[in-house]
């Protein structure tokens, strides 16, 4: 017997900070938890969305390419979720389409020039810290980006804690973390093209 669908159970979808991203083979694609959810079906997708690729099921809130088989890297796919309560299965929630990459691409250059002298500067990536932190902890944006930068963060039960925009002048002052119980948290940061994920511990 099939999967019965119930159109009365809740949906949910990927976070969408990591909708339209690049993402490592083995990062983590989050959905945003649904309350007494037993866990979740990721569905897999062409970029079109047409043509179902794989399906895997999950008891948490979180799955990666790596637990696929014959997924092609440089490839963009679609995702829809599909909350789970006991047997029951609820409507596939909105589309996401991810990228799925084997290794970071070497970090892209940019010319500088200062006073009519030229150089060539790495453009820096995101970057959290301290880590582990004990009270708050802050992020770094990208190198001359005036981008609004955005941030999700999720516990490891793949429940949303806090999720935010802050304006580029304002990233250096602001902090995370205040307010989190001792743990371990996913950061998924996106500012313009730009998106990293972190996983960060509270001491």
């Amino acid at each position: 017997m099939g999967n019965v669908t119930l159109i009365g159970l809740p949906t949910t979808s990927i976070a969408s900070a990591q909708c339209g991203s690049t993402v490592l083979f083995t990062d983590a694609i989050y959905a945003t938890a649904v309350t007494n959810a037993t866990g979740n079906k990721f569905n897999v997708y062409d970029v079109t969305g047409t043509t179902l690729f794989d399906s895997i099921e999950s008891a948490t809130a979180s799955f990666s390419f790596s637990q696929l088989t014959g997924y092609a890297f440089d490839t963009t796919y679609q995702v829809r979720v599909q909350v789970i309560r006991g047997t029951e299965y609820g409507a596939e929630g909105a589309p996401c389409t991810i990228t799925v990459i084997k290794e970071k691409p070497t970090q892209p250059t940019r010319v500088v020039s200062n006073n009519g002298v030229t150089k060539t500067s790495i453009i820096s990536e995101f970057k959290a810290y301290p880590n582990p932190f004990t009270t708050t902890f802050s992020i770094t944006p990208i190198e001359g980006e005036t981008a609004t930068l955005f941030y999700q963060v999720y516990d490891v039960t793949g429940k949303m804690i806090e999720s935010s925009a802050i304006a580029a002048n304002e990233i250096a002052q602001h902090t995370i973390g205040d307010n989190y119980s001792v743990g371990m948290y996913l950061v998924i940061v996106r500012q313009g093209a730009n998106t990293q994920t972190f996983k960060m511990i509270k001491q």
